[in-house]
């Protein structure tokens, strides 16, 4: 499984270098590892919200 997540991770840096991403673009302050780090977070957030609901959900009305 680790594999296959650093395979996924190398093809996407593969295909920044090849579409010719400019690193000092992707570094910057507010570049794409921030962007991408804010929707991972965004996602991870989301997730624990909808899993919060549920438990309630549970708790309450079952």
């Amino acid at each position: 499984m680790k594999t296959e997540k650093n395979k996924k991770i190398n093809e996407a840096i593969d295909l920044l270098i090849e579409g010719g991403a400019d690193l000092k673009t992707v570094l910057k302050q507010d570049g794409l590892i921030k962007e991408l780090t804010k929707s991972i977070l965004e996602r991870a957030l989301q997730a624990e919200i909808a899993y919060l609901a549920l438990t309630l959900f549970k708790i309450y009305f079952q």
